[in-house]
């Protein structure tokens, strides 16, 4: 989880929605979305060189990836710590991320964590997700719940779904705050409408059990379809369980079949039980149809 979670924010880190703030630098980034590497490393190698830390972390962009230049992780680390030292917010992300990678220097999660969090103070929005992370797990420094609140409250007031769902756990845990289960809901929505599974299947496990907002099976097996879709085994399973039951929807047997039959083909540890259990409390026709159901079935991709 870590390892992805870190993969995730480093592929984020290179939107570079945010970046430039020189204004010939943000000429090199223009070029660089564009995909001219050239024109990019063409405008920012003599700013780099004159001092701007825009167009320093630019080059360190372009080394790292060998895009326009040869590929050199120890180049890349040259100019990315000259953007640094200038408090250069991107930059100190992309050192952050080297570290806990180990991409050009061996891994190092305290180095990694003080860049993050050096970052993180000048309002770059993934060091600060990784921050709250870091303080979250323990990683290169000591676990602290509250400043993981901090952090991720700072990322999620900006709109951030992964910071929104990170907090709503520990709202829903009562982690480096008191439990606040309507807090949690509302940040899992937030989250689950921009898209985030886990958070659609949490939205939607509220609603199913009424916990910290009014039970609602409608709404439930809409965020239960939506993470699904995305492949999450939990909402496939939590969709048989309400037809199973006839929650939101007409009690069918053959329908909590086709799902449950889904989740253990994906792996849920409690699927292939419910399925014994329900089978025996089919009919032999109830069995045949659902065999023909499942034969048309295309399962989601697992992520």
């Amino acid at each position: 989880m870590k390892n992805l979670l870190l993969v995730a924010l480093f592929m984020m880190s290179h939107l570079l929605s945010s970046t430039a703030t020189a204004r010939d630098a943000s000429e090199g980034f223009q070029a660089y979305q564009a995909g001219d590497f050239d024109r990019a490393l063409a405008i920012w190698h003599p700013l780099a060189e004159n001092g701007s830390p825009d167009a320093q972390f630019g080059l360190g962009l372009l080394y790292r990836h060998g895009q326009g230049v040869e590929k050199n992780f120890d180049q890349s680390i040259e100019w990315l710590e000259k953007a640094a030292e200038q408090g250069q917010a991107d930059a100190l992300l992309e050192l952050g991320l080297s570290y806990a990678m180990g991409i050009g220097r061996r891994p190092d999660e305290q180095k990694a964590q003080e860049y993050f969090l050096a970052s993180a103070r000048k309002g770059q929005v993934h060091a600060q997700i990784n921050t709250g992370y870091s303080y979250l797990h323990g990683i290169g420094t000591d676990q602290n719940y509250e400043q993981a609140v901090h952090w991720f409250q700072t990322a999620a007031d900006r709109g951030n779904a992964n910071a929104q769902y990170e907090l709503a756990m520990l709202y829903a845990h009562g982690k480096g705050t008191a439990i606040d289960l309507p807090k949690a809901n509302a940040l899992f929505q937030e989250a689950a409408q921009q898209g985030h599974r886990e958070a659609q299947y949490n939205i939607g496990y509220s609603y199913l059990s009424g916990k910290g907002i009014e039970k609602n099976y409608g709404a439930a097996l809409k965020w239960f379809a939506a993470a699904s879709q995305q492949g999450s085994v939990d909402a496939l399973f939590a969709m048989g369980t309400m037809a199973n039951a006839g929650l939101g929807v007409k009690a069918d047997k053959i329908q909590a079949h086709n799902w449950w039959t889904i989740a253990a083909i994906e792996g849920h540890p409690e699927a292939p039980n419910a399925l014994k259990r329900l089978e025996a409390e089919m009919t032999a026709e109830e069995l045949e149809a659902a065999k023909r159901e499942e034969e048309r079935w295309n399962p989601p991709a697992k992520n």
